[in-house]
């Protein structure tokens, strides 16, 4: 049974809101931060394949690259909508195809035999 569950998959956001400034150089510092966090917290769950996992590494991962490495700063103002933009678009079609990204949370932590009990 693990213990965490979907909380710690709200930490690289937690760690970003925190950390960023009104300055190009935070922004990339708060990035930089939330992805060593996703990397550190959530390497078992990226290697099951969690979704929330996955949809935090590419909304960090490729933000970084589009701020840090390309340069791309005309973003930043607009960063913390497409994050939760992403996340709420996520959330929403996790829950329309049927396969809520909490469930996979749920299952690993409550016993299998539960599982099918309404």
């Amino acid at each position: 049974m693990k213990k965490g569950g979907v909380v710690l998959g709200f930490a690289p956001m937690i760690i970003y809101g925190v950390l960023v400034g009104n300055s190009v150089f935070s922004v990339i510092i708060a990035l930089v931060a939330a992805t060593a966090t996703l990397l550190i917290i959530s390497w078992t769950d990226l290697r099951k394949r969690m979704m929330m996992a996955w949809v935090n590494a590419v909304i960090f991962g490729s933000a970084l690259i589009a701020i840090g490495v390309l340069g791309i700063v005309w973003i930043v103002p607009y960063l913390g909508i497409l994050i939760y933009a992403t996340l709420a678009s996520f959330t929403i079609g996790s829950i329309l195809t049927g396969r809520p990204f909490t469930l996979q949370y749920a299952r690993e932590m409550v016993d299998p035999s539960y599982w099918e009990n309404r």
